[in-house]
């Protein structure tokens, strides 16, 4: 069962995924707020490797709002950037 805490991760994630897919940078800041509170969840649960997996999730977020502001927005997908 959720708590209220997960909920709200929840409702989070769902955030940052429709504002990134319209194009929002504030979308990876509601992932990377999501992550902290899955990565809290997880730890609690003694779920390690879960809470891992969601550790590079956030990781990745902080990333991705970080590349944004380095100017990539305007970017198509087929460019890496690597």
């Amino acid at each position: 069962m959720l708590t209220f805490l997960s909920w709200i991760a929840v409702a989070l994630s769902i955030g940052g995924t429709f504002l990134n897919a319209r194009r929002r940078v504030s979308g990876f800041y509601l992932w990377a707020a999501a992550n902290v509170i899955w990565i809290a969840v997880f730890i609690e649960a003694r779920l390690w490797a879960s809470a891992f997996l969601f550790a590079v999730f956030l990781a990745l977020a902080v990333y991705g709002a970080w590349e944004w502001g380095r100017g990539r927005r305007g970017e198509r997908f087929g460019h890496l950037g690597l």
